[in-house]
């Protein structure tokens, strides 16, 4: 779940994981390609210039990532469409997706699905935030867990992801050769609140849709501003290092 408008607020950050996972995926002859959860296709485009003879499809399920998707289209080379990832069974030669699969569960039924969709010689490319032990989602739980809001997140969990070994050995033991590695990023943020405005394109959005009464929104959210603040506190020339991890792999079948 993301907010497009919130989410492009640091786009050149959240993008840098896309190129760094992008520059490590083998050239190969793919004439098809699906990039899972493309959000608004921005990032989609350059996956298709790097393979131009194939046809490259971007699926998101969110209508609003995906409103100015068509700008980006070419005609027989890269199309987008509306679609949730439980739904995608479509065989392919590159499977490549950005911080997307971590929002869904069942992981050890999930990536078997998805690898088996992967045709001979192709490859499976991911990455996803690992970040979820860091102070700014356990104290989203903490706070989300303990106030006047708390009935109506009763059903909320905090999302998550499996240790990297855990993908490393499901994909070995599927016949994949894997490169896998983590890397921790200290973005550099400015303005004010600018963790929470981070967390409100994504991570926060679950908790924010499911506070109706616009008070209460706003209650939450200077609660867990001012516990931020605490934790990130600005450096001495104004800006906030935010620590981020991600985990990435990127699983080939033998040619």
């Amino acid at each position: 779940m993301r907010d497009p408008v919130q989410y492009a607020r640091y786009s050149d950050e959240r993008s840098r994981p896309f190129y760094t996972l992008l520059s490590r995926v083998p050239d190969r002859p793919y004439r098809e390609i699906v990039d899972l959860g493309c959000g608004t296709g921005v990032l989609t485009q350059d996956i298709s210039e790097r393979w131009p003879d194939a046809h490259t499809v971007g699926t998101d399920n969110s209508p609003q990532m995906l409103a100015t998707s068509s700008k980006f289209a070419v005609p027989g080379r890269l199309e987008f469409i509306e679609q949730d990832v439980a739904e995608f069974n479509q065989p392919v030669d590159l499977l490549f997706s950005n911080a997307t699969l971590q929002w869904l569960v069942d992981h050890d039924t999930l990536f078997p699905r998805l690898a088996k969709l992967v045709n001979p010689g192709g490859v499976f490319a991911h990455q996803m935030p690992h970040s979820f032990d860091l102070p700014s989602h356990r104290l989203m739980e903490e706070i989300a867990l303990n106030g006047p809001w708390t009935p109506k997140l009763r059903n909320w969990r905090q999302i998550g992801v499996m240790p990297l070994k855990w993908y490393i050995d499901l994909l070995m033991d599927m016949g994949f050769d894997v490169e896998a590695w983590e890397t921790e990023y200290f973005f550099v943020l400015q303005g004010d609140d600018p963790v929470l405005e981070w967390v409100k394109g994504t991570s926060l959005q679950p908790i924010l849709s499911r506070l109706d009464d616009e008070q209460e929104r706003a209650a939450f959210t200077q609660t867990y501003a001012e516990a931020l603040r605490n934790a990130y506190p600005k450096s001495s020339n104004g800006s906030t290092i935010y620590p981020f991890k991600r985990i990435f792999f990127v699983a080939s079948l033998p040619v």
